[in-house]
């Protein structure tokens, strides 16, 4: 008699994945035997549109259960080709244009749950073609937590997917300890909402005393100059501690809440690559500061809260911009393997605002933000700058305030052999602010590395880095690995910071090495493990050990989030990336 041994659904799934990923694989030539031979596309009609997806991992060499990793694939769901299909330009029917065949192979690789995309024309045999759109998924499987040299030994927990079901929806819960209460908080993200290239994002955060945070918002976000037109509304409740600190003292924390809400839109003229942009939006901010739950004593709490006293805008704001663009497809820049479009030309942007007491406003003001871009270079060597400044001219105390400007430089050199080098510097600058924000010398993502306990912090920041990446190839054909060797300068000035919280400091040093690692192989998130040493005297910055990760989907610079949190949140980090 023989027994037959039930089998789980895991294992029936695992069971099932080498049938499914050679199916994959055979489908894919397939559909390429099918399309002929590859061609330009050059007015030709657009007979067939293909598509195929692909897990992260694939059969590349040997079998699949020889790839530890790889177990991963048989419990991914791959992007459903419907989702694929949306984003693309090109329609059956109409004729082959290069330009629209490239910009929807830019706008799969601009996605976080897709990792790598091609989008091909092939002979149909008949005079037209067929457009073969392959993509492979990123690993999108969300699993962080944080870890405490105290009781809780366990920090936090992040767990969710980034790409639910395949149908490009990501969803995550979160968990910390707390001082007073545990944080808990929940997101969602929708990139395809009802069907369309729409964005629907919805946050909830209840944290520790003080803090808690919501937001519901629905976009369609200028994704490419073939678009005519992009628009978003967007409501939040933002309530956060900030604290102001200066070396040799304690720091001044004070409770601070942003209401905000904005509702427009903004339409293309002129031809894609060569084109202006104009819109309008309604906003409303609310900002108003209050006591900590917990006073830090000797700190002038009534000066503080007269300093940052309560602004309530409502304004009606124009939105302009030029830009002549193109894009360079690169390699080893930001991620260590995958494609990368960086942008090539100019391109300038400004909000300009007028706050209207029928709308509820108290302020009686003008707001005026800029952003200008500019790139250039090849494959090899790249270079760009954006700056971004932004103020509020008071007409009650007539001057003006919330003056906060930033400013990066940055150069990318592929060397012989699989050395890039990059170098960049950034600024940025507060005057006469308006919301509590401080620049520390060590800020995470654009101070100097190796000084993040450090206690120096002013309002005009200065930072200069200079990093040699080498891509060192394929582990097991599981990831691809890397080394980075890196030096940082940098200082602040004190500034005009309130009640003189701040410091200004001599330039520092600081220098390391960093480990990076990409999974799967191709991916555009790049993993880092980092050691930097503080070379010059501080009071308490030594060693700083940090792990963080890097995602090249979408080209731009961002600000730090010292200095973002300190603008206006109806700033947008570009016209062209509005909003």
């Amino acid at each position: 008699m023989r027994i037959a041994a039930a089998r789980s659904p895991l294992a029936k799934r695992i069971a099932i994945a080498p049938t499914a990923l050679a199916l994959t694989m055979v489908l894919s030539s397939h559909a390429r035997a099918q399309a002929g031979n590859a061609v330009k596309c050059d007015g030709q009609i657009i007979s067939d549109i293909q598509v195929q997806t692909r897990p992260p991992y694939y059969p590349r060499h040997g079998k699949w259960w020889e790839s530890p990793i790889g177990i991963i694939s048989s419990l991914h769901t791959n992007t459903k080709p419907g989702v694929v299909r949306r984003f693309l330009l090109v329609e059956t029917g109409q004729p082959c244009d290069d330009r629209r065949r490239s910009e929807s192979e830019r706008l799969l690789r601009a996605q976080p749950f897709i990792a790598s995309a091609s989008v091909n024309a092939y002979d149909d045999g008949n005079g037209g073609v067929i457009i073969v759109a392959q993509t492979t998924d990123e690993l999108t499987t969300i699993l962080n937590g944080g870890t405490s040299p105290t009781s809780p030994y366990l920090a936090s927990v992040t767990l969710g997917e980034g790409n639910f079901k395949g149908d490009a929806k990501y969803v995550s819960a979160h968990w910390a300890h707390g001082k007073y209460r545990d944080y808990w908080g929940a997101s969602y993200t929708d990139y395809q909402f009802l069907g369309k290239p729409w964005h629907l994002d919805l946050q909830a955060l209840r944290g520790d005393a003080g803090i808690s945070n919501w937001l519901v918002g629905a976009e369609h976000r200028f994704l490419t100059d073939e678009q005519r037109f992009a628009w978003r509304g967007v409501i939040l409740d933002h309530q956060d501690i900030y604290s102001f600190r200066r070396t040799n003292d304690t720091s001044a924390v004070i409770d601070f809440s942003r209401k905000f809400a904005d509702i427009g839109g903004v339409v293309r003229l002129g031809q894609p690559g060569r084109l202006s942009l104009f819109g309008m939006s309604i906003s409303s901010e609310d900002n108003t500061p209050a006591l900590p739950p917990e006073l830090t004593p000797g700190v002038p709490y009534d000066s503080l809260m007269q300093r940052l006293n309560r602004h309530k805008n409502a304004r009606l704001n124009l939105l302009w911009g030029i830009r002549s663009i193109d894009f360079v497809r690169v390699e080893r820049f930001d991620a260590l393997t995958a494609a990368q479009d960086m942008s090539a030309g100019f391109q300038f942007g400004a909000l300009l605002g007028r706050s209207l007491e029928a709308l509820g406003s108290t302020d009686d003001d003008i707001f005026l933000s800029s952003n200008i871009y500019a790139g250039a270079g090849n494959k090899r060597t790249f270079a760009y700058l954006q700056a971004t400044m932004e103020g509020r001219n008071s007409y009650t105390e007539d001057k003006w305030d919330g003056v906060i400007g930033s400013a990066h430089l940055s150069m990318y050199q592929r060397l012989m052999g699989s050395h890039t080098l990059v170098a960049s510097i950034d600024w940025a600058g507060i005057w006469n602010q308006r919301v509590p924000v401080q620049l520390p010398l060590g800020e995470l993502d654009g101070g100097v590395r190796g000084y993040h306990s450090s206690p120096d912090a002013g309002n005009i920041r200065f930072v200069s880095r200079l990093e040699d990446r080498w891509y060192l190839g394929r582990l097991r054909d599981q990831a691809d690995i890397g080394m980075a060797v890196f030096a940082d300068a940098g200082r602040v000035w004190k500034g005009d910071a309130p009640l003189g919280y701040g410091d200004t400091t001599p330039l520092k040093y600081g220098a390391g090495l960093g480990v990076l690692v990409a999974v799967p192989p191709g991916s555009k998130v790049t993993y880092r493990l980092d050691i930097a040493r503080a070379l010059s005297p501080d009071l308490r910055a030594r060693w700083q050990f940090r792990v963080s990760f890097t995602n090249s989907n979408r080209f731009g610079y961002r600000e730090p989030r010292d200095v973002r949190s300190g603008r206006e949140l109806v700033t947008p980090n570009s016209v062209f990336n509005w909003p």
